[in-house]
């Protein structure tokens, strides 16, 4: 192990059995003055640098397939990776798992709220299917901007959780005035109009809002805080783009029905 470790490893040389030979997306920084790996007294240790060549994104892809190329044929030793690509590849899968997780847990606790504040099952759906629309059209929007710029992990969840929230709240303002509209006795097509022409308009201002301080995020230089705004600009205004297009749309389809298996206090003491 002793001779391994002390192996000489010249800057653009072919890399040593174990690391994949990249030498366009790596190359090996040298540390010490005898030109070799720095190793610890002991012969049992030492230290590789390696620069990786690329922006973060790159970076992140060739950390992955040198530490996998690692993983499966260590040979006799005991191989570890850290620095930045390294630790922000962990960070990326953890957030991808801690997302799928979070998103099981709160699915079932999202439905029957939903189902409470909205008082029936057809006008509970009207928000998942804002959030839904929003959230993939944002998901295309992103997938558009990883061409030309680098995007976190993050934004995945920062698109899901103020998708279908801000989906929550446009659909609650249009569905609740529809609902007043109707109980004045106006026809369904009327109701639609006025809640457009109302709640619409609020929602509308609200996205407006919403995207503007989102938009403070574009002024920083770190990448990362950037893709937030990205993200958190285009969800907001596709979700407001949703509401006002599949909500009135929808409630012209089925506001006769809208209070079938209406779970209101209201319905149960009527």
């Amino acid at each position: 192990m002793t001779s391994t470790l002390r192996q000489p490893w010249g800057r653009g040389a072919s890399s040593p059995s174990g690391l994949p030979g990249r030498p366009a997306l790596w190359r090996a920084v040298l540390l010490g003055d005898s030109g070799s790996v720095v190793a610890c007294r002991d012969g049992r240790s030492a230290l590789v640098a390696v620069q990786l060549i690329g922006g973060e994104s790159a970076a992140q892809e060739t950390a992955a397939r040198i530490i996998d190329d690692l993983e499966q044929d260590p040979g006799p030793l005991r191989v570890s990776a850290t620095g930045p690509a390294a630790v922000g590849l962990a960070v990326d899968e953890q957030a991808e798992s801690d997302l799928v997780s979070a998103e099981m847990v709160t699915l079932p606790i999202t439905l029957l709220v939903l189902l409470l504040v909205f008082g029936s099952a057809i006008a509970a759906a009207l928000p998942l299917l804002v959030g839904a629309g929003a959230v993939v059209g944002t998901l295309a929007v992103l997938g558009l901007l990883t061409e030309v710029t680098t995007m976190s992990t993050y934004v995945l969840n920062l698109t899901t959780a103020l998708g279908f929230g801000l989906a929550v709240d446009y659909s609650l303002f249009l569905v609740t005035r529809f609902r007043e509209e109707r109980r004045t006795g106006r026809s369904v097509e009327a109701s639609v109009v006025i809640a457009v022409r109302t709640a619409g308009r609020t929602v509308m201002f609200s996205a407006v809002t919403v995207a503007l301080s989102l938009s403070a995020l574009l002024l920083f230089p770190m990448p990362f805080l950037r893709s937030l705004g990205y993200a958190g600009i285009a969800v907001t205004a596709l979700a407001a783009l949703a509401a006002v297009i599949l909500v009135p749309a929808m409630l012209a389809l089925v506001g006769h029905r809208l209070d079938r298996a209406d779970l209101s206090p209201r319905s149960a003491g009527g």
